[in-house]
């Protein structure tokens, strides 16, 4: 099994965060990729983005898909997920929908950060479909677009800093620090001792693997499976 990770914007620099945090996930080395999608948003930050990124998606997607099995879709809002779904001939998986899934299966909530109040309806939704109901114990928003999340720095990681402090007072349960534009800023915050802070990734991983573990146990198992 050879799985892509697919940035579906066009950031050099998002895609380069996501392959050292993939990296340090110990997977075999030559069992995946980790790409962006050539000509996207830099940023997808509205509608209007998701709906470029998704039709260059399904422009390029079996030239994308040439020699893999299985597909995650790395973004926030698994942007392109349910168009390679629709497309089909591989496995398919979102980010946020794999994060959300591994901590279901773990009977977990998670209290969630987001960025960007004008992106909070397209998140809700997200968290609202059937396979998501009941994980998200609460949303905090954070009043940053991700394209200025990189050039706040120490303002935004005192403001997640003071967030996730006020989080782990009233609840247990793991904190999400929702896209790849806080995943640097969630290790930080790990490494200062906010033990709540999840690694995504991890979870990502965690849950893909679990699927992988299933299919070598049935092999007369069939079908594109979705998370």
């Amino acid at each position: 099994m050879k799985t892509l990770f697919l940035n579906p914007n066009s950031s050099d620099a998002i895609t380069k965060t996501l392959s050292q945090q993939i990296a340090t996930q110990n997977l075999i080395l030559g069992s995946y990729e980790v790409q962006c999608l050539a000509g996207a948003p830099r940023i997808i930050g509205s509608l209007h983005d998701e709906d470029q990124s998704k039709a260059l998606l399904e422009k390029h997607f079996k030239k994308l898909t040439n020699g893999f099995t299985r597909l995650v879709m790395m973004s926030s809002l698994d942007t392109g997920f349910e168009t390679a779904r629709q497309i089909g001939g591989i496995d398919v998986y979102g980010f946020t929908r794999s994060v959300i899934a591994w901590h279901r299966s773990q009977m977990q909530q998670l209290q969630v950060i987001t960025f960007d109040p004008s992106m909070t309806p397209f998140y809700q939704a997200l968290f609202s479909i059937e396979e998501n109901k009941g994980v998200v114990l609460n949303t905090t928003v954070i009043d940053f677009v991700p394209a200025a999340v990189a050039d706040a720095g120490v303002e935004i990681l005192d403001l997640l800093r003071r967030i996730c402090q006020q989080l782990t007072d009233t609840s247990s349960m793991p904190i999400f620090i929702v896209g790849a534009v806080g995943l640097d800023l969630g290790e930080a915050l790990r490494r200062e001792g906010f033990k709540q802070v999840i690694d995504p990734v991890a979870s990502l991983i965690a849950h893909l693997q679990s699927f992988t573990f299933r299919d070598g146990q049935n092999n007369s198992e069939s079908g594109v499976i979705l998370a």
